[in-house]
């Protein structure tokens, strides 16, 4: 009986992974300004990446300028 479960279950794991996999992408452009919305946001909320991050106390900037690499 619990082999039976377990075979019924793999089986039915197997299925809805493969639904899963088979899902379309959404259009290019809605993932290009979904990442520009979330770029804006960032941008608007930390605009100097140098400047240290205050919460519940001050933490240095991790983020790296890309000026400073090259």
């Amino acid at each position: 009986m619990t082999s039976r479960f377990l075979l019924l279950f793999a089986l039915f794991a197997l299925t809805a992974s493969t639904e899963l996999a088979s899902q379309k992408l959404p259009p290019k452009k809605d993932i290009l300004a979904t990442v520009r919305l979330t770029n804006q946001y960032f941008m608007n909320k930390w605009p100097d990446p140098g400047k240290t991050i205050v919460t519940n106390r001050e933490r240095p900037s991790n983020i790296l300028d890309a000026r400073s690499v090259l």
